[in-house]
């Protein structure tokens, strides 16, 4: 059965790319972990934005300053990560993945906590921060003639914080996890494979960034709820990328890329 379906999987997968057998599993794990990588960076992505537009348009230029700033200090973090001696690439990216897929949920506790009549457990709570969020995105969309007068005055410390932060954060995921999956599969392929299956693994990112859009479009209405589901996507990919490492199968090196499914059972059959 195990047989039949990897047939079936690989049978299908070669329509759209060239691969050798043994490739197949970091080929797919790679790629799916982009997509929940990117889908959960996507899901986010509305809320953040919300929540800078609330602090005032005129301020938006300063947190993307402060964005840019930041993932420039953050960019060697991944590789001291992956250096340390005493750790696995392999794990030492699930941690990666699962220490933002916590950091989100502390964030969403943090938004509601720091919006007045709001309650993490409470649904009503939820409607009323969406309502708000909404009246406030009005109001600031009504004064856009005057775009660089603030407003993060009118609100409490501990709102613009949570705000500032997870506008800052959201940036630092989407950086330092692309870069440390990509610096794996890079380790895992090497430069030929790479050349073959890049655009294939890139399609999982695409693919993720179209079902976060959607998903955040069809799904607004949850507010402060999607940091949750991004943070389960985020564990997702922390799942996903246990599975980004070499095959322990070992191929001759004349075999030909597989380029149908009528090759495929053939070679299986030789394995028997």
């Amino acid at each position: 059965m195990i047989l039949v379906g990897r047939d079936r999987i690989e049978a299908f997968v070669s329509i759209f790319v060239t691969f050798l057998p043994h490739e197949l599993s970091a080929l797919l794990y790679s790629s799916s972990t982009f997509f929940f990588i990117l889908s959960a960076y996507f899901v986010v992505l509305p809320l953040r934005d919300e929540g800078a537009i609330s602090l005032g348009l005129g301020n938006l230029p300063s947190l993307f300053v402060g964005s840019l700033i930041l993932t420039l200090f953050a960019a060697p973090l991944s590789t001291l990560i992956f250096s340390l001696p005493n750790l696995s690439k392999s794990k030492a990216l699930v941690l990666i993945h699962r220490f933002f897929g916590v950091t989100l949920v502390a964030f969403y506790i943090l938004w509601l906590f720091s919006t007045p009549g709001s309650s993490p457990f409470n649904i009503k709570g939820l409607l009323s921060v969406s309502s708000t969020l909404k009246q406030e995105l009005k109001m600031e969309v009504s004064h856009m003639s005057t775009p660089n007068s603030s407003s993060w005055s009118n609100h409490g410390w501990f709102y613009v914080s949570v705000r500032i932060g997870l506008f800052l954060w959201v940036a630092l995921l989407n950086l330092i996890t692309i870069s440390s999956t990509w610096a794996r599969v890079i380790d895992v392929m090497d430069s030929e494979s790479g050349s073959r299956l890049f655009g294939f693994i890139g399609a999982g990112a695409t693919l993720g960034q179209l079902c976060g859009s959607l998903f955040a479009t069809g799904m607004a209405w949850l507010g402060p709820y999607l940091l949750l589901v991004s943070a389960v996507l985020m564990e997702l990919a922390a799942q996903s990328s246990k599975g980004i490492k070499k095959d322990v199968l070992q191929l001759p090196e004349e075999l030909s890329p597989i380029r149908g499914s009528r090759v495929i059972p053939q070679f299986m059959e030789s394995i028997d």
